[in-house]
């Protein structure tokens, strides 16, 4: 048995990749819950359901780093269990919404023990900041929380989707994720791949296309999930939504065409199409 030595730091972020994906190939993370708004200052309430499944590929760089990429799949439905898709009553404006998933473009970053940063332009976000987790560890549990914030610009014009987002803004948001496994997984290097549970908080402004405008409030995501080393693991629910919705993506996330999916390119659709 090879057991990394959390002492050495190259050991500790082989440890920490291993906790968070794969060191060879890519791993499946995939995770739901529920999205919740706030208004002001006033106490949240659920609005809707999310499922994300993401594709993760970790390769070894240069200077004993990573390069870390991931495209996500993301679809919503109802807060009572129904099909994915469908219609949101939003109740902050009285309003019907479509609610619209996405596929995510591919973001691509460079892992080390020391912090993050982005890789290449055109791929990732404005501006990244990541703290490098840390690892804990009780009995026979290992885990690590991640902190990143994100910076977007907002995609949408008023001249385009009059109150769809604040216009010339940035969008910014705060996740966690909490990534558990079992230590022993973790720690030997002799096992190829150690499964792990996600739990997921995040911090996001108001989703274009519920059309909140200026409106003050955010929106809290709150989700828990599993990491797996193949689609076939997947729940059969989510296998099926995400074909129907995403098709191609379970079987090529990096090579898919995303652009028919892109939020933007949704809400143009449906406004060509009289729904929006």
């Amino acid at each position: 048995m090879s057991l990394l030595n959390l002492d050495n730091p190259q050991e500790r972020l082989r440890a920490i990749v291993r906790l968070r994906g794969a060191e060879e190939g890519g791993c499946w993370l995939w995770f739901g819950g529920l999205v919740y708004g706030r208004p002001a200052d006033e106490a949240i309430e659920p609005l809707f359901q999310f499922q994300s499944v993401l594709w993760m590929v970790y390769e070894a760089g240069e200077e004993g780093g990573y390069t870390f990429r991931q495209r996500e799949s993301c679809l919503f439905s109802d807060v009572q269990p129904g099909e994915t898709g469908g219609v949101f009553n939003n109740p902050y404006t009285g309003k019907p919404n479509p609610m619209i998933g996405y596929v995510s473009p591919i973001f691509a970053f460079r892992f080390f023990a020391d912090g993050t940063a982005p890789l290449g332009k055109g791929k990732t976000p404005l501006r990244e900041s990541r703290l490098c987790p840390d690892l804990e560890s009780v009995a026979d549990d290992i885990w690590t929380t991640e902190w990143r914030r994100n910076e977007f610009m907002t995609g949408t014009r008023s001249s385009e989707f009059p109150g769809a987002a604040p216009e010339g803004r940035s969008r910014k948001s705060v996740d966690l994720a909490t990534y558990r496994s079992k230590a022993d997984q973790v720690l030997n290097s002799d096992i190829a791949f150690a499964p792990a549970q996600l739990t997921f908080v995040a911090d996001i402004p108001w989703i274009q296309w519920m059309f909140m405008g200026d409106a003050p409030g955010h929106m809290l995501w709150s989700g828990t999930g599993l990491k797996t080393s193949d689609a076939t693991n997947l729940p059969d629910k989510v296998r099926r939504r995400v074909d129907e919705y995403h098709s191609g993506f379970l079987d090529d996330p990096f090579g898919m065409d995303g652009a028919p999916y892109g939020t933007l390119a949704q809400m143009r659709a449906l406004k060509e199409e009289g729904k929006l």
